[in-house]
């Protein structure tokens, strides 16, 4: 190939490239500078279909199938005709609310009309919101008012010419789109329209689930019904039959035994218990015990008696001798060793024996009878098991 000959060749007709394509360039910008601008606003829903931090439980094998046909479900529900009845009346009740600021300029039938027609139209349309009636023509009443809507080309046909609703593939949003050349047009009616299904859509579910709570209420009380009915026809029937019920009186009759058998067992630990404590008491009182016939106690007891002697013959032959100085000390030496000997045996022994005995003796006789007393109620809990 020959470049020297190719660029020759450009370099002459050099005039025609560059002219063409700046001629171009002028008349598409002629062509198209006095369009209006567009704005375009876009809403995302949440459904929930697909994310599964929504979902009951974090592991589920999806069904792609179910989850398709759901969101082409929300799709139609966003676009139904009730919900665009009511995303009409509010774009109409906005312009009709704010004639210096509408959305888009009033048409000739709304110019045409008085200010009192006007404010009696803008009634009509708050009430159809308010009651979320469906703008349908076969209603008469209905056509004056999509007249004046289709006028400002907010009827349902025009607005979706610009309305996109669509599922983007793998993701968990329904998208809501509007086109148009006032900014605040398009997000009015993204938002309001999402608003709305929103709403539509909330009060279809709560419905829907009161039905079914109603339903299931109205079942669960024919069975009732249908149960007690039974109840009692078994009931009648065993009264009249003289049929007990078995099943309730060995539930009474297994608690009575378990209570029988309880106190059986509270007696027989009674009697051990007496029977243990008898056998003590008898061996204290045979002498096993140091606070019975302690044989250290009588010896004590004796030598403090055979010192009150000496001490007694000391006093009198003290006061016979002239009170001497000699009996004087006798008297003081035997009073010393009396008193520290009757110390030593108060600390030593301070129990009483003959109290001791006695008491042994009385708890003896009550432990006796309380342990024929709880023999004697064994054969009775006996019979009665």
């Amino acid at each position: 190939m020959d470049y020297k000959e190719l660029f020759k060749h450009i370099n002459k007709y050099k005039w025609f490239i560059i002219i063409i394509p700046v001629i171009t360039v002028v008349i598409t910008h002629f062509m198209v500078k006095d369009l209006p601008k567009q704005y375009v606003s876009q809403a995302l829903l949440s459904t929930g279909f697909v994310d599964q931090s929504k979902q009951v439980s974090g592991i589920q094998n999806l069904d792609f199938f179910k989850t398709g046909q759901q969101f082409a479900n929300i799709i139609e529900k966003v676009k139904l005709k009730k919900v665009m009845s009511m995303l009409s009346y509010s774009l109409i009740i906005h312009d009709l609310e704010n004639p210096r600021h509408p959305f888009k300029g009033f048409s000739k039938k709304i110019d045409s009309m008085s200010t009192e027609k006007q404010a009696e139209i803008l009634e009509k349309f708050k009430s159809k919101l308010a009651n979320r009636e469906t703008m349908a023509l076969s209603d008469a009443t209905n056509i004056e008012l999509y007249q004046i809507v289709a006028s400002m080309w907010y009827d349902e046909d025009n607005l979706n010419k610009s309305l996109i609703v669509s599922h983007t593939e793998g993701s968990d949003f329904i998208s809501v789109t509007y086109t148009s050349n006032n900014p605040e047009l398009s997000a009015f009616v993204v938002n309001t329209l999402c608003t709305h299904f929103i709403d539509n859509n909330n009060r279809d579910v709560d419905f829907n689930q009161s039905n079914s709570i109603a339903l299931l209420d109205s079942l669960l009380q024919k069975k009732e019904l249908i149960m007690n009915q039974k109840i009692d026809s078994l009931k009648n029937f065993k009264t009249k039959s003289g049929v007990l019920n078995l099943e309730n009186q060995s539930e009474s009759a297994y608690a009575q035994l378990t209570e029988a058998r309880g106190k059986r067992d509270e007696a027989l630990r009674q009697i051990q218990a007496n029977q243990g404590a008898i056998a003590s008491i008898e061996a204290k009182l045979r002498g096993k015990d140091p606070y019975i016939n302690n044989t250290n106690l009588a010896a004590d007891n004796r030598e403090i008696l055979d010192l009150r002697n000496q001490l007694k013959t000391a006093n009198d032959k003290y006061i016979d001798e002239g009170f001497k100085q000699s009996g004087k000390k006798r008297v003081d030496s035997l009073t010393t060793i009396l008193n520290a000997k009757l110390s030593k045996n108060t600390e030593t022994n301070i129990i009483d024996p003959t109290a001791s005995r006695q008491n042994l003796i009385q708890q003896r006789t009550q432990l006796q009878i309380a342990l024929d007393q709880a023999k004697s109620s064994i054969t009775s809990l006996n019979n009665e098991i």
